[in-house]
């Protein structure tokens, strides 16, 4: 999968210490190999989250757990997953023994963006600007920013006195009216699955199947996900879109079907009714 993202041109990685049960990290480093220390190449991790103990040995058991749950439970095509609500930070320590910790998880000398994940509690949140200046200072991060549901992220902002360059919020939150020096979305997956909700997006969605050839084997799923990506990018076009994908031919797919003229048409066609009904699910 980062072979293939690297293949494309994606120079950008996120992750964090909780995410793939505490194994992220460890194996974006592993994947990008002697390349992690390339200049080209941008790591993001954050802080706030711990990671779940015995995160390894259930990491371990996942995929094992997945084939069985895949045979015993039917598939349910483009079913929402249930929301995930947004957490306060249980991290404990500090945020120089997070930002040590993580350079050593990822095997790099400097991280390229450290980014709060949530909001922060207590002394940390009131210790964040300082403790942001201090590892900035000490050359072990290059950009700062803040991560997670809307109103945690402005609340970081607001504590981190003008240092956060990074805003880094969920799809739906895009008309929110934080200012940063880069806007990064993610959840762009789970507002694409809401958009076969919306009637007044109904006639649009059944001319994408002509947009996009079969030779890409997307789903509708994939399909509008594809059109979603492109939208995003003609009304923020200096935004950082995250992409999360299952597999390497699918992440392939999906960023190739990106650059096909008769989608970017359609996306032309149909950008009222894109931002109508994206902004119909905040």
């Amino acid at each position: 999968m980062i072979h293939c993202a690297l293949d494309m041109g994606i120079r950008r990685f996120d992750v964090a210490p909780c995410y793939g049960l505490g194994t992220a990290e460890r194996t974006l480093s592993d994947a990008l190999g002697r390349r992690r220390d390339s200049a080209d190449i941008e790591i993001t991790t954050k802080f706030g989250i711990l990671p779940p103990r015995y995160g390894q040995l259930m990491a371990w058991l996942r995929e094992p757990y997945r084939a069985l749950r895949s045979l015993a439970l039917p598939s349910h095509g483009d079913q929402l997953p249930p929301p995930v609500l947004a957490t306060t930070a249980n991290f404990t320590g500090t945020a120089l023994e997070a930002v040590e910790a993580s350079r050593r998880a990822l095997r790099v000398d400097r991280v390229g963006a450290f980014l709060s994940h949530e909001r922060l509690c207590g002394v940390l949140a009131e210790r964040f600007a300082d403790d942001m200046r201090d590892i900035v200072r000490r050359g072990l991060v290059g950009r700062i920013g803040c991560s997670g549901d809307v109103s945690n992220v402005a609340y970081m902002q607001a504590q981190s006195e003008g240092l956060a360059q990074i805003v880094q919020i969920a799809l739906q939150h895009h008309a929110n009216g934080l200012a940063a020096t880069e806007l990064r979305f993610f959840n762009i997956g789970n507002s694409t699955r809401q958009l076969a909700r919306v009637p007044s997006f109904a006639k649009a969605d059944a001319d994408l199947g002509d947009a996009i050839p079969a030779r890409y084997e997307l789903n509708d799923f994939g399909r509008r996900f594809a059109g979603v990506l492109v939208w995003l990018e003609l009304r923020f076009p200096r935004a950082i879109l995250i992409i999360n994908a299952s597999s390497a031919r699918r992440l392939s797919a999906l960023v190739e079907a990106t650059t096909e003229p008769a989608l970017r048409h359609w996306v032309y066609a149909n950008k009222s009714h894109l931002e109508s009904a994206i902004d119909k699910k905040k």
